[in-house]
């Protein structure tokens, strides 16, 4: 993929998580209607978040430019 399909997907992501964002608070709301499965959501979401600060530190590693040698 070229760099700049790579930045077509991260730009278009940036809207559909407003998209996603809200059919997933929906479906809580609907859903999670006792205390058991609102805690089951709150740790999906912390391991999604935990998930992406993963995806995003693995991008950052492999895009940074190589750190300079030290001085001995």
């Amino acid at each position: 993929m070229s760099r700049s399909g790579d930045d077509h997907y991260f730009r278009n992501r940036v809207v559909q998580a407003r998209v996603d964002s809200a059919e997933a608070i929906a479906f809580v709301v609907r859903h999670a209607d006792t205390c058991a499965k609102q805690a089951a959501c709150v740790a999906a979401l912390v391991r999604k978040t935990g998930i992406l600060w993963h995806v995003l530190d693995c991008i950052e590693a492999a895009t940074a430019p190589a750190a300079a040698p030290r001085a001995a």
